[in-house]
């Protein structure tokens, strides 16, 4: 006669606890560092807030200068995102951007327009020079 099977729908709980026990580990070490990074971020951001007060203390004004901050901070982000695109992904989104209403009001392309970009028999923009420099 045949043995019965054994087989069973459950885990082995030494084993699971085991495997749980080191995740809970690794996630109280994340929340650690996430502690030691939140100190550390403090005290810059402390830093940078001391640098706005000097400002204000100079009669700059403060909601201005944030938004100039912010507006550069933004501008980076733009420039990093063109240069990561190949040649002609970088063609195509020129082409995109002219395509979309009200491009022209973009600081990306009133930045081309300052330095000389023009347009062709056909509306759209020549760029002498990349987008970003």
């Amino acid at each position: 006669m045949a043995k019965p099977a054994t087989v069973t729908n459950q885990y082995d709980k030494t084993i699971l606890n085991s495997l749980l026990g080191k995740i809970d580990g690794f996630h109280a070490d994340l929340a650690s560092e996430r502690g030691s990074y939140m100190s550390r971020c403090r005290n810059i951001r402390e830093s940078i807030q001391g640098v706005l007060d000097e400002a204000k203390a100079q009669g700059i004004p403060q909601k201005e200068l944030r938004t100039w901050i912010k507006i550069r901070l933004n501008e980076a982000k733009t420039s990093k995102l063109y240069h990561e695109l190949e040649p002609d992904q970088q063609q195509n989104l020129q082409l995109i951007a002219e395509a979309t209403e009200k491009v022209r009001d973009l600081p990306l392309w009133s930045h081309a327009a300052e330095r000389g970009t023009t347009t062709d028999d056909t509306g759209r923009m020549v760029h002498g020079k990349p987008m970003f420099n």
